[in-house]
């Protein structure tokens, strides 16, 4: 099929047009793509819809986001592992892009690298947030993936790349970084408080002016950063919210464009997006609230997401998590939040229980063995002095002690028989 894109103007943040690969996405790259029958989609409709499981992708399912606090030992380990498998697991599916259009002479000489799952993911978030310029100071696409060792980051060099007016080579550039604390206080104060997150999350209105830092009263800037969580102006002196951690962690996060190569990443912005499902849940906002027109480049409703393959609009995921298949654990009723809270100490106490049950049974044949033991014994001697309690009792008698009180001959003779016997 052929790939539609709209033609509803930008915002007046990028005032340029056919100067970045990624205006109109996909159409530098590509125009035609498959239409996945049924609950199928991928770029060759192999995999299941969100939220779909099976062979004919036919069977609903939620999954649960949990708080990485409440995952049993063994789910944490799952959660670790699956991270360095992702890192040391080179991409079947896909390749990233490493020269811009021009630089493939329109397409001619293909620039691309073969790197790992979680690369993939790093590399699509600094392709979406790298200057929108090559070559310039320029204004920034700035994007929100809702989320979406031996670590070694790569793409992590924006200046470097935008000085040479080069795209980053997917080449691994050090070690992962981190100081978190050690910030720049001017810049990031304090993480927020839960008093920020509820203001936040009173806001009524989506977004409100441009779309962007200057926003007054926007969910959508007030959660990203860049308005006040305690006034809702736009423009605040410091960053709060989301950008509060990134710049917090003092590291690889405090990269735009890099931030991805830390697993915290994934963290903060299911983090992040929890919030953004819970305003969903609480406001019910309209479509309409998302802007058609005049947004930051990329950002109108039915623009595709940039660098997704297959394609997706913006509008597609101004919904709730639950129609794509998840649930945040916090979000539950009282009950099932109960059940949740007790879950990993009943699998703790199921793999364990074998264990308290030998040591029971062990007990309970020791403690039967000394019964018999000690009663074989009163048995055998029965009769004999030894068992009689009077000599037992002269066994463990204490030696008579001085009197605890000293008297005088006279004393004694008128008062013979005080004495304490101890």
């Amino acid at each position: 099929m052929n790939v539609e894109v709209s033609n509803q103007p930008d915002g007046p943040q990028y005032p340029f047009s056919g100067l970045d690969d990624r205006e109109r996405w996909p159409l530098v790259f590509y125009n035609r793509t498959c239409q996945c029958a049924g609950n199928f989609m991928g770029f060759n409709c192999a995999d299941c819809k969100f939220g779909y499981f099976g062979v004919n992708c036919n069977e609903r399912r939620e999954s649960l986001r949990r708080n990485i606090f409440h995952l049993s030992r063994a789910e944490r380990i799952k959660l670790v592992s699956y991270l360095n498998l992702a890192k040391q697991t080179v991409s079947r599916d896909y390749v990233v892009v490493t020269g811009t259009y021009q630089e493939m002479e329109n397409g001619s000489n293909p620039m691309f690298s073969d790197v790992s799952v979680y690369d993939v993911f790093v590399w699509m978030h600094y392709y979406v947030s790298r200057d929108a310029l090559l070559g310039y100071t320029a204004a920034k696409l700035m994007y929100y993936v809702r989320a979406c060792f031996n670590q070694q980051v790569l793409c992590s060099r924006a200046q470097d790349y935008s000085d040479r007016g080069v795209l980053c080579d997917a080449r691994e550039e050090g070690p992962l970084r981190r100081n978190p604390g050690n910030h720049n206080r001017s810049v990031v104060q304090r993480l927020p408080t839960s008093a920020e997150v509820e203001f936040t999350l009173s806001l009524t209105n989506y977004d409100t002016g441009a779309m962007d830092r200057s926003a007054n009263m926007s969910f959508r800037n007030t959660l990203e950063g860049f308005g006040d969580p305690q006034t809702g102006l736009g423009n605040s002196s410091r960053m709060s919210m989301h950008a509060a951690l990134h710049v917090f962690m003092n590291g690889s996060m405090s990269s735009v464009q890099g931030s991805a190569n830390d697993p915290i990443f994934l963290l903060h912005h299911a983090f992040v997006d929890s919030i953004y499902e819970e305003w969903l849940r609480r406001h019910r906002p309209s479509p309409s609230q998302y802007p058609r027109a005049n947004a930051p480049i990329g950002h109108n409703s039915e623009y595709n997401m940039v660098p997704f393959l297959p394609l997706h609009r913006n509008i597609d995921f101004f919904i709730s998590s639950k129609d794509l298949g998840y649930e945040y654990s916090y979000l539950l009723d009282a009950n099932q939040r109960l059940a949740e809270s007790i879950r990993p100490y009943l699998e703790e106490l199921q793999a364990v229980w074998p264990w308290l049950l030998l040591a029971g049974l062990s007990g309970g044949i020791v403690s039967v063995s000394i019964a018999t033991a000690v009663l074989t014994v009163k048995r055998r001697y029965r009769g004999s002095p030894w068992l009689h309690g009077r000599r037992w009792k002269n066994i463990f008698a204490l030696p008579e002690r001085q009197p605890l009180i000293w008297i005088s001959d006279t004393e004694e003779s008128n008062d013979r028989n005080y004495q304490t016997n101890i």
